[in-house]
């Protein structure tokens, strides 16, 4: 049928797009990876639907933490290691928000912002930072009421 409108099957075959192996899409992620974190500063702030210059870096993260927890079919070791080269807590044992919210304390400190936004799951308040130590944020409910947390220790755990 193809035959009949010019169209021979080594014509078919060049015009099919050729699939990219695993190794080749890894090196692609790898890279996008790679310039995120070299323009952010960590892999840490990549959610889901994070793109970069058009490529979905958040899908493609997510699904290498993923890999990297199961036991199943584990990331291999020199992709691990390749990811942690970029950012050594790429895959935190702890909660990945967690640790975006840390980069954003540890960022808004280095910085000398004398404000850091917190939220709660009623709202947002700014909260006044001193030295490297912070002041007990403040969060409001919906009710008025205020709680008190420390959000980040005056000196580092040792």
């Amino acid at each position: 049928m193809l035959v009949q409108i010019g169209i021979d099957a080594a014509a078919a075959a060049a015009a099919r797009p050729r699939r990219r192996s695993y190794a080749e899409r890894f090196q692609v992620g790898l890279a996008h990876a790679r310039a995120f974190a070299d323009l952010h500063g960590n892999l840490a702030i990549v959610t889901h639907a994070a793109m970069h210059d058009s490529y979905p870096l958040g899908q493609w993260l997510g699904n290498q933490r993923r890999v990297r927890r199961s036991d199943r079919r584990p990331l291999s070791a020199d992709r691990a290691q390749a990811l942690a080269d970029i950012d050594p807590w790429w895959n935190p044992p702890w909660a990945l928000s967690w640790q975006r919210h840390y980069y954003r304390a540890r960022d808004a400190a280095a910085a000398g912002s004398s404000r850091l936004r917190t939220a709660s799951a009623n709202s947002t308040t700014l909260v006044p930072l001193t030295g490297c130590g912070a002041s007990a944020p403040r969060t409001t409910s919906s009710a008025g009421s205020s709680s008190s947390s420390s959000l980040i220790s005056a000196s580092p755990p040792r």
